[in-house]
């Protein structure tokens, strides 16, 4: 089992070790870390509010987490 620690940050630029961009664009980055043999990644949502790090989490849910189409 592979295993990555990440930090996303939806709509921003990109940083390492981190997934940004457009809900596809985030997807497109998964699937490449899926294909370079990562199983499992743990995602950390960089926000300043509580409000916005749930926002965040439900945008990913909802347009960006693999499987959802």
């Amino acid at each position: 089992t592979v295993c990555s620690r990440l930090h996303i940050n939806i709509a921003e630029e990109s940083t390492a070790k981190s997934l940004s961009g457009t809900p596809e664009q985030i997807r497109g980055q998964l699937q490449a870390y899926k294909l370079a043999g990562v199983d499992y990644v743990i995602l950390y949502f960089d926000s300043e509010s509580a409000g916005e790090r749930e926002r965040g989490m439900q945008t990913f849910q909802k347009e960006s987490m693999p499987g959802r189409d």
